[in-house]
C-alpha cells in the first residue's frame, strides 16, 4: 500500500517536472525570438563626394550575416564606367551591442536601403533607411545663348560659365554636338571653332557642359548638363506662323547672321532687300501667305554679295546637304490672315 503511494507520488512529481521543463522551454524560445531584433539602421551622406555610410545594430539572429539591398557603385578596373549592384552581405553587429557601419560610393539620386536579418525559423527581419546623394552644382552659363555663327565670316564663338562658383577640385566636361568630349578645363570658357560647327551643317547644335568632381575612387561625379545651343547658318523668323484679324497689319521679325536680308512672297507681291530685321506688311489680303527669308552679306568691297538659306542646302541640285553659300535660295516662314 505504502509502496503504491510512493510510486504514484514519484510519477506525479515526474509529470510536474516534465511540464515545468516544457513551459521553461517555451519561455526560453519566446525570449530568444524576442531578442532577435534590428535595433538601428541609418543612412547618411556625404562625408566625401557621393559617399554613403550605413550604420546598423542588431541583436540575436540565426546567422552571422545580414543582407543590404540598395544601390552601390562597384569599381570596374581599366574602364570609365562603374556598375551598380546591391550593397550585399555584411556581418551582424558585435556581440556587445555596439553599431557596425560600412561606407561606399553611390550614384546620384534618392535611394532606399533595406537591411534583411535572419530571425528564428525561416522569417526575416527588415528595416529601411533613405538617403539622398546630390549631384555637383550645375555650371552657371554666361549670357547670351544661343550663339550665332555666320556662314559668311569664319569667326569663332565662346561659351562661358562661372568657374568661381564651382569650388576647388572641380573640372568641366564638355560634350560636343558630335558626341566627342573636349578636354576638361577650369578656365571658365571654351572657344567653339567655326569649322567645328560648320562641319555639321545649318541648324541648331547643342553643347553640354557638366561640372565634375572626383570621388574616392578617382571617378568623375558630374552634375546634370547645362546645354548651350550654337546656331549656324541662315536667319530665322521669330514666329513661324502669325495670325491676325482681317484688315490688320502684320509685322515679321527675324534674327540671325547677315547685314541685309531678302524677302519674297508671290501672294503678297513682295520682293525686297531690307537692312533691318523686321518688315511690316500693311493690310494683307485674307488668306494664307508664305514669306521667304534669306540671309545675305555685302562684303566690304560693296560689290560682292551672297545669300545663304536652308532651302538651298536641301534643294541645291543634288549637292551635299552640308552648309554651303548660295547666291539664290530661301528659307520659309508662314503668316496667315483670318477670314
Amino acid at each position: 500500500m505504502l509502496r503504491n503511494v510512493l510510486a504514484g507520488g514519484r510519477l506525479c512529481l515526474a509529470r510536474r517536472l516534465a511540464v515545468s521543463v516544457w513551459v521553461l522551454g517555451l519561455v526560453a524560445a519566446a525570449s530568444s525570438a524576442r531578442a532577435q531584433t534590428i535595433d538601428q539602421f541609418d543612412a547618411s551622406c556625404c562625408a566625401a563626394e557621393n559617399q554613403v555610410t550605413l550604420t546598423w545594430r542588431t541583436t540575436g539572429g540565426n546567422s552571422p550575416l545580414l543582407y543590404i539591398y540598395g544601390p552601390r557603385l562597384y569599381l570596374r578596373p581599366n574602364e570609365n564606367g562603374d556598375w551598380i549592384e546591391d550593397v550585399g552581405f555584411h556581418a551582424v553587429g558585435p556581440a556587445d551591442g555596439s553599431p557596425r557601419s560600412f561606407t561606399f560610393r553611390a550614384p546620384p539620386g534618392t535611394h532606399r536601403y533595406t537591411l534583411s536579418h535572419g530571425a528564428a525559423g525561416d522569417s526575416k527581419l527588415v528595416r529601411h533607411a533613405t538617403v539622398h546623394v546630390p549631384r555637383p552644382q550645375m555650371p552657371q552659363i554666361g549670357a547670351p545663348p544661343p550663339a550665332w555663327l555666320s556662314p559668311f565670316q569664319p569667326a569663332d564663338t565662346t561659351i562661358r560659365w562661372n568657374a568661381n562658383a564651382l569650388g576647388p577640385g572641380s573640372s568641366i566636361r564638355i560634350t560636343r554636338p558630335n558626341g566627342s568630349t573636349a578636354s576638361p578645363t577650369a578656365t571658365g570658357e571654351y572657344a567653339v571653332p567655326h569649322s567645328e560647327v560648320a562641319a555639321r551643317g545649318f541648324g541648331r547644335h547643342l553643347y553640354r557642359i557638366e561640372h565634375c568632381r572626383l570621388d574616392a575612387a578617382q571617378r568623375p561625379h558630374c552634375s546634370e548638363p547645362a546645354t548651350v545651343p550654337v546656331q549656324y547658318g541662315m536667319a530665322e523668323f521669330t514666329h513661324r506662323r502669325v495670325a491676325v484679324p482681317s484688315g490688320a497689319n502684320v509685322t515679321l521679325r527675324w534674327t540671325g547672321p547677315g547685314n541685309f536680308w531678302a524677302l519674297n512672297s508671290g501672294s503678297l507681291e513682295l520682293s525686297a532687300f531690307v537692312s533691318d530685321q523686321e518688315r511690316t506688311i500693311f493690310q494683307p489680303p485674307d488668306g494664307r501667305h508664305v514669306v521667304r527669308l534669306a540671309s545675305c552679306f555685302l562684303h566690304p568691297d560693296l560689290v560682292t554679295a551672297e545669300c545663304a538659306t536652308e532651302e538651298a542646302r536641301h534643294r541645291g541640285r543634288g549637292r551635299s546637304r552640308r552648309s554651303r553659300k548660295w547666291a539664290i535660295g530661301w528659307a520659309e516662314a508662314t503668316s496667315s490672315g483670318s477670314r
